[in-house]
């Protein structure tokens, strides 16, 4: 890490992939088992596999520790969730990805803190401020928000900051937070919260790939502010997906 008046910069490790790009080949390759196995065997319930679990466990335990640190990520997706191999002698292809995701051969990295906050004066799970401009050097990239627009990425952000967004005159309580090199000064509000539901959404999309709990891309916000997940396909999974 290297500061230079407001400019910081990072030296990061270079990963194979990011876990949108992984939950594309579990994609394909769940509907190439569903074909192969045929109608009747394709209607049993399906488990959660060994490395679908400790893929989901070593996320929650990054953004677990995050939290820690009083810090909220704030634009949690699969595009910012990178994986680098520890085996890098593997094929590339996805046949190759798809054993080296079964073998656990992948380390999971959060990325992107570009409009991470670290809060101040708060409970474990209290609320502090939430900025409606874009933090300093993040990159606008696609499905990230604009400025005055709020915090997170289209279909992933959680209800009440969509609220916000969508009410910025809605009055809103002031809290303190911390100054930080990541963005600006806050003002409205969050809280750790906000990481899991984005969290929620990013299990639901690895257990089931292909799939959003709040459906296609162009009907997310609207049923997220509607609180209308579609959750039938967990019915296709083993009780402990539902759980």
């Amino acid at each position: 890490k290297e500061m230079r008046g407001d400019f910081v910069y990072l030296a990061l490790e270079l990963c194979d992939m990011n876990l949108q790009d992984l939950i594309t080949v579990l994609a394909r390759h769940r509907a190439q088992s569903i074909t192969s196995q045929g109608k009747e065997r394709s209607k049993q319930k399906t488990p959660i596999d060994d490395a679908t679990k400790q893929l989901l466990f070593e996320i929650a335990s990054g953004v677990k520790h995050i939290h820690s640190l009083r810090i909220v990520h704030r634009d949690l997706k699969p595009a910012n969730i990178l994986l680098a191999r520890k085996n890098r002698s593997r094929n590339e292809d996805e046949n190759g990805i798809y054993e080296a995701f079964q073998e656990k051969d992948f380390i999971v990295k959060i990325s992107d803190m570009g409009l991470g906050k670290q809060l101040l004066g708060q409970s474990s799970f209290g609320m502090s401020t939430m900025n409606n401009s874009i933090g300093l050097g993040m990159s606008r990239n696609e499905g990230s928000t604009i400025a005055g627009a709020g915090p997170g990425s289209v279909g992933w952000q959680a209800p009440e900051v969509m609220a916000h967004r969508l009410s910025p005159e809605s009055p809103l309580l002031q809290d303190e937070l911390e100054a930080s090199p990541m963005g600006p000064s806050m003002n409205g509000r969050t809280s750790r919260s906000i990481d899991i539901f984005s969290l929620g959404c990013i299990f639901f999309c690895t257990v089931l790939p292909g799939s959003h709990p709040f459906g296609e891309w162009y009907e997310r916000e609207a049923n997220i502010m509607k609180n209308c997940p579609t959750t039938r396909a967990l019915e296709a999974v083993t009780i402990d997906a539902a759980d």
